[in-house]
Formats: C-alpha cells, structure tokens, sequence
C-alpha cells in the first residue's frame, strides 16, 4: 500500500463577460462553481465574478 495524495483542485475567478476566457476555461474541463455579483461592477465592467473549478486527480 502506498500513501494516497488528495486530487488537486483548481479554481479561477472570471468575469461574465469574458467570454472568450470563459469559453477557453470551460473547454478545458472547468465547471462553474459559484456566480457572485461583482461588488466593483462599475470600474470592472463585469455583472458577476464567476468560480470556475477543475478537479484534477494525482496520477
């Protein structure tokens, strides 16, 4: 029996209207984990910050 490492898990933070990184990340196999309102909506120019995770286990 060898020791078990957890998976490694990734998570980006994305505005909604990146599509373009959204779509990137998505082809890559993330998922949206959570969608927050952006509190700095204006300067940012994004409506919501958007979690996305990738769950990636060791080999």
């Amino acid at each position: 029996m060898g020791i078990r490492f957890p998976d490694t898990i990734f998570i980006f933070e994305v505005g909604d209207r990146d599509t373009a990184a959204v779509a990137l990340y998505e082809s890559l196999g993330f998922t949206e984990l959570a969608r927050v309102p952006d509190p700095d909506s204006k300067h940012s120019g994004y409506d919501y910050l958007l979690y996305l995770r990738l769950d990636h286990p060791r080999g």
